[in-house]
């Protein structure tokens, strides 16, 4: 079966773009707001922008180490693709599983069935 490693990783690197815009909208909006405006307050976006920050980054550190074939990043993938699919970022979310699901990209990362030893022959 062909990986589609591929697939998840541009899932990812989108969903890493719209964080992307989200920071650079939340700074734009710090720097644009009156700081004496009180309906908002341009802290709230610095907050925003601060804690989009992170995702920015464990999202990038999982996508180099996918293309490493790490397995502890195909489980983040995973976690990742099953957070977004009851969100806005459902179809990436889809992407993400079905480029980290598929039989191939199973193999890459070594978790495919057949690896394992057969637990009949093993048992008493």
């Amino acid at each position: 079966m062909k990986s589609k490693v591929g697939l998840a990783i541009m899932g990812l690197r989108i969903s890493a773009i719209f964080y992307y815009l989200i920071i650079v909208g939340c700074v734009a909006g710090a720097f644009l707001l009156p700081s004496d405006s009180e309906e908002f307050s341009p802290l709230v976006l610095w907050l925003m922008a601060g804690f989009t920050l992170p995702f920015v980054i464990f999202i990038e550190v999982v996508i180099a180490h996918l293309k490493r074939r790490r397995f502890w990043s195909w489980v983040a993938g995973i976690a990742l693709g099953c957070l977004y699919t009851p969100s806005l970022f459902l179809p990436l979310g889809v992407m993400i599983l079905v480029g980290l699901l598929a039989e191939g990209s199973k193999n890459e990362f070594g978790t495919n069935r057949t690896n394992f030893p057969d637990r009949d022959r093993d048992a008493p």
